[in-house]
């Protein structure tokens, strides 16, 4: 627990340290040249990226939304997936790294490393799928 206390003071440190001197050049710019316009969107600008950053590598949903880009632009991520029948018997398993979609209703879809398509409908069974680690 100390740990992620001293993490994200850590974090929150990094980000005021930052923002003063974002702060400090907005002053000096208005100082010297009078150009508010400059630094108020060099401080938005700034602002943002702090706040993007803070989301995606703060939030759990920050993460799923890396994740699922990264899963999107190359082609996927290493999985293990298992199909049973409803009296979870093992139907099929696949190893390969593939992106998946699904409608959450019935069914999942997905190419494997050889290009073939499967789809899968899960009204009477059950699918497990584990993320593999490289």
């Amino acid at each position: 627990m100390a740990l992620i206390i001293e993490r994200e003071d850590s974090i929150l440190m990094n980000i005021l340290f930052i923002f003063i001197i974002l702060i400090s050049i907005a002053a000096l710019i208005i100082y010297k040249y009078r150009k508010f316009d400059v630094a108020v969107t060099t401080i938005v600008v700034v602002l943002i990226i702090i706040a993007s950053y803070w989301y995606f590598t703060s939030t759990e949903v920050g993460k799923r939304e890396v994740k699922d880009f990264t899963s999107n632009v190359s082609g996927g991520i290493p999985r293990y997936v298992r199909v049973y029948d409803v009296n979870g018997e093992l139907i099929e398993e696949y190893t390969g790294t593939f992106d998946m979609e699904t409608n959450h209703d019935n069914y999942i879809l997905f190419d494997d490393e050889n290009g073939l398509r499967h789809i899968i409908y899960f009204t009477t069974g059950t699918i497990i799928i584990d993320e593999v680690k490289e």
